[in-house]
């Protein structure tokens, strides 16, 4: 799936609004994302992006054991969001078993949590001298080649 320009803009800065903890941009940043109708594909590409990073880390599928200390551990960084860990063990056991996160989670919920998860997989799993947004790229990089292969 690739996902338009504008709509990759406004992600970022929803991404940047949960890395800084701050709330009010953040819902700022989504209900823009809602009113240009690309909320979906945003959270999609979202997962997918969290997915990809936690493949790569755990070099496959991450044990119940690993998801509970992940989720645990994003919900303590990201207090701000008052998600709590039950809820991103939910939406990461929702990714890896391919279940849609409306079924699993409240709608606010299911809207806020892929992009809080990825922003803090792009934070805590960059490489040391790597800044968030160009780990994004790279990893955007990857997803837009595997839905486009002739690139």
């Amino acid at each position: 799936m690739e996902i338009d320009v504008g709509t990759e803009r406004i992600m970022r800065k929803v991404l940047y609004a949960a890395i800084k903890d701050d709330d009010d941009d953040f819902e700022a940043q989504l209900e823009t994302l809602a009113a240009e109708g690309s909320i979906a594909d945003a959270c999609t590409r979202a997962a997918d992006l969290a997915a990809l990073m936690m493949l790569d880390k755990y070099g496959g599928v991450p044990s119940e054991e690993t998801i509970l200390k992940l989720a645990e551990n994003t919900a303590r960084l990201s207090r701000w969001s008052e998600i709590p860990a039950t809820e991103f063990t939910a939406y990461i056991t929702a990714i890896f078993e391919q279940t849609k996160i409306q079924d699993v989670l409240p709608i606010g919920t299911a809207l806020r949590i892929p992009f809080i998860q990825c922003a803090h997989l792009l934070v805590m799993w960059r490489e040391e001298d790597e800044h968030w947004y160009d780990y994004l790229d790279r990893l955007w990089e990857v997803l837009e080649t595997r839905s486009n292969p002739s690139r």
